[in-house]
């Protein structure tokens, strides 16, 4: 009975990880003024097996494989491999997240609920 119960558990974690994308908040280049890509951020960071980040993607909508993500605590970092990201492109996501870290972190931390991250947001001018 434990061995049946312990692949149900490592079902559900894959499946969760599986499905972390769609549990994310996306905002579009209206949103954050980063034109041509669509960030994902996260709420609920305190279950997460790793440091805050968002997840980037070029164009505007999520294909497997193009997608970038980016540490945002401390000072901000890839995370794995980046095949469409310039020094340009990732230059003006860390002045965007740092215009908006403090938001996204509350949201990451579930101290704010999705409208209030949306309405706090500031876009890149």
């Amino acid at each position: 009975m434990n061995w049946i119960l312990e692949k149900f558990n490592d079902f559900i974690i894959k499946r969760e990880d599986k499905n972390l994308l769609w549990e994310m908040s996306n905002l579009t280049a209206q949103d954050t003024g980063l034109l041509g890509f669509v960030v994902f951020v996260n709420s609920g960071g305190e279950k997460s097996r790793h440091a805050a980040r968002i997840k980037v993607v070029k164009g505007i909508k999520w294909k497997s494989g193009e997608d970038v993500s980016i540490q945002i605590e401390g000072v901000p970092r890839i995370i794995g491999k980046n095949s469409f990201l310039t020094q340009d492109d990732f230059n003006k996501i860390v002045m965007w997240v740092n215009l908006n870290r403090k938001v996204i972190m509350q949201y990451w931390n579930s101290e704010i609920d999705t409208r209030t991250m949306l309405n706090s947001i500031v876009p890149l001018k």
